[in-house]
């Protein structure tokens, strides 16, 4: 028996040496990738961030050729270290084809803001320049805009898509129960058209975030509001125009405003800033021990800051490698377990981004943080969305931090399911169904809910609505007629919410780690540690290597394409919706629709 043991555990060791071999011929037979560490960086110099792509929150684990999304995380680490920095006398911000949120902007803009009060001098240079992109180069002291450029201020739009009439061409109906007047998170399935409820809310949430624009542009540009609202209401601005307006300084292309701005700072120009540098192997009995390399550990008193980012769900969806993220109830529950037992962590920071997702997995890690903030403080600082269960689980926390622009709030339930019995039917397809018990096929999608099974249904959710709105009191210290009110499934603002005391301070995450720091009484000094920790790429593979073995060894090319975001591979990213949730879990705390403010 142990001989067979010894067999069986020795075959599932070969994908895992496919992977290995694999990656020894990719870095070994690369001269380019074993070239030396470039030399340090320069004294007295100018620091470059580019900005293009979608800026994620954290970065993926394995970015070695930096070519995948740019993170906030990095990007807010290297501009706090340049504000100390007496060698960085100047910034350069190059905006290329970039994806911000409004409340990414804010927080960039703070961190910028702190690197002038420094005595940095802040550039910015875009070729052609949007809503957000614009807002954060305003922080410059310069801006400069290609001769042949534009400005596409032209104003804010938020659209909801509805796919009611879509569903019904192939079949396919959308049964949703759901609390609140405002809760319209399945109305993009059950609906063709926004409800006057939705429109209401999102009408409040449009004038909040247009006028923080506007005022922040006149903020920063030295401008009346009335003034920009007029250049918006200009509509597209030719570079010309643009400058006519007084929003930006200089037209000129791009390597004649570098090279104007190196004169003036001849000591040196940096690129890349605050990272370490990679010292790759150069001989497979080498890379051995470079893929078993772990992160270097913080011993001493410290500020965890803990992301969750995603839709929330009970498991993981397989997604460490890069693709689009969710917050797994079950790993969250094991990171937070580790930082309980962690005496070196005096406080935690939980970094929230997430539309919300099962209501079970999200009441589970509110009770893990509950527990956790009985030993350490627990701080949270909202990110673009904390909205359903994204808030359900800050509301655990001692404190909460949001953005002026963070969509948050949306509380409440909906629960559901898709009837494809005429999809069925277009198919040709025929199913029988064989049930014991009255409420069997409560879920079945041939058939839409009985009055029964409906009257049930909704008792449930309704139940789970009240624990929310419990919760919510609770965590927030408010009269439970309070919640219910600011409740009802509507989304507000940052600011909306902290009027509403929904939330309790209006900033990013580096005030949200200095409140840490305070209440936790440790120096300024104390260093941050994101969490969850990454594991080295042998663990990785070797964990992928086990759920892909039955596969065969061809099949884990997919797993090294996942494994290497920066190469270009072909990158397995599949989009998580409401859809997809119900795969998992029938109750939810979700938002719903993707709102993005354009």
């Amino acid at each position: 028996m142990k001989r067979r043991h010894d067999q069986t555990d020795q075959r599932s060791q070969r994908p895992l040496m496919g992977c290995v071999v694999a990656l020894a011929l990719l870095f070994c037979g690369s001269p380019l990738l074993a070239a030396p560490a470039p030399l340090p960086p320069p004294r007295r110099a100018v620091l470059q961030l580019n900005f293009h792509g979608t800026l994620v929150e954290r970065k993926a684990p394995f970015d070695w050729f930096g070519r995948s999304r740019i993170s906030l995380e990095v990007r807010l680490r290297q501009l706090r270290k340049v504000a100390h920095d007496p060698n960085i006398l100047a910034i350069v911000l190059r905006f290329g084809a970039v994806q911000l949120s409004f409340a990414q902007v804010q927080e960039l803009s703070a961190a910028l803001q702190r690197c002038r009060k420094a005595k940095k001098k802040i550039y910015a240079y875009l070729d052609q320049g949007g809503n957000a992109s614009y807002l954060l180069a305003s922080n410059a002291d310069v801006i400069a805009l290609a001769p042949t450029g534009m400005l596409m201020i032209n104003g804010l739009r938020l659209e909801a898509i509805f796919l009611k009439d879509l569903l019904a061409k192939i079949g396919v109906e959308a049964e949703f129960v759901a609390t609140g007047k405002y809760k319209s998170a399945a109305d993009a399935l059950t609906r063709s058209t926004m409800s006057d409820a939705q429109r209401e809310a999102l009408d409040l949430l449009l004038d909040d975030v247009f006028a923080h624009y506007v005022a922040s542009v006149a903020k920063h540009r030295g401008l009346t509001e009335a003034k920009v609202k007029a250049a918006i209401d200009q509509g597209l601005l030719a570079a010309p125009a643009a400058k006519a307006h007084k929003l930006v300084d200089e037209l000129v292309y791009w390597d004649a405003f570098r090279r104007s701005i190196a004169e003036r700072y001849p000591d040196g120009w940096i690129l890349k800033y605050g990272t370490r540098n990679l010292k790759l192997p150069t001989s497979i009995f080498s890379l051995f021990s470079f893929l078993s390399q772990k992160p270097k550990t913080v011993s001493g008193p410290h500020v965890a800051v803990l992301y969750a980012t995603g839709p929330i769900v009970y498991a993981s969806r397989g997604d460490e490698w890069g693709g689009d993220e969710s917050i797994a109830a079950l790993r969250m529950l094991k990171t937070l377990k580790a930082i309980s037992h962690n005496e070196d962590i005096k406080a935690l920071v939980l970094r929230v981004d997430s539309p919300g997702g099962s209501a079970l997995a999200s009441d589970l890690i509110y009770n893990a943080l509950r527990k956790l903030k009985k030993r350490i403080p627990v701080i949270v600082s909202m990110g673009s969305v904390a909205a359903s269960g994204g808030y359900y689980i800050s509301v655990a926390a001692d404190t909460i931090v949001a953005q002026p622009t963070t969509i948050t709030g949306s509380i409440g339930v909906i629960g559901g399911k898709l009837i494809i019995k005429g999809l069925y039917g277009k198919l040709g397809v025929n199913s029988v169904v064989l049930t014991r018990g009255k409420n069997a096929n409560i879920f079945g999608a041939n058939r839409g809910f009985n009055r029964d099974e409906r009257a049930s249904f909704r008792h449930f959710i309704e139940q789970t609505y009240a624990d929310f709105l419990t919760k919510v009191a609770k965590g927030r210290k408010l009269p439970l007629d309070t919640v219910r009110k600011l409740a009802q499934g509507r989304i507000w603002s940052g600011k909306q919410a902290f009027k509403q005391n929904l939330v309790d301070h209006l900033g990013g995450l580096e005030y949200a780690v200095r409140l840490a720091r305070l209440k936790a009484k440790l120096p300024e000094s104390a260093p941050i540690v994101s969490y969850p920790k990454p594991k080295s790429i042998f663990e990785y593979l070797r964990e992928s290597a086990d759920q892909e073995m039955r596969l065969g060894l061809r099949q884990l090319v997919p797993t090294l394409a996942r494994a290497l975001p920066g190469l270009p591979l072909e990158l397995l990213r599949s989009a998580i919706g409401i859809v997809d949730l119900l795969r998992h879990s029938q109750t939810m705390m979700h938002i719903g629709v993707q709102l993005r403010i354009r």
